[in-house]
């Protein structure tokens, strides 16, 4: 509201376009959040499961960085060419 506008990202669809901000876009925002009743659950997708899984064994020293990346990238690979 402070600068009037606000950009969109460079790398999406609107390649950084600049929006004007009205007062009244903000109010009808914060109404739509304030009254929302159901809560949206966050699921970490299964790529995200494979890395945080994997991660693990880096994070208490069992594996190295590289053996880590390498179990990702074939679980990755894997996944991607069946679904």
């Amino acid at each position: 509201m402070q600068q009037g506008t606000v950009k969109a990202d460079e790398e999406g669809p609107e390649h950084g376009k600049e929006y004007k901000v009205h007062a009244a876009d903000v109010q009808r925002l914060e109404t739509y959040l304030n009254d929302a009743i159901h809560p949206v659950e966050f699921k970490p997708s299964k790529v995200e499961d494979i890395i945080l899984e994997e991660a693990k064994s880096y994070f208490i020293g069992q594996k190295s960085a590289e053996a880590v990346a390498k179990l990702i990238q074939n679980r990755v690979t894997l996944f991607l060419n069946e679904y």
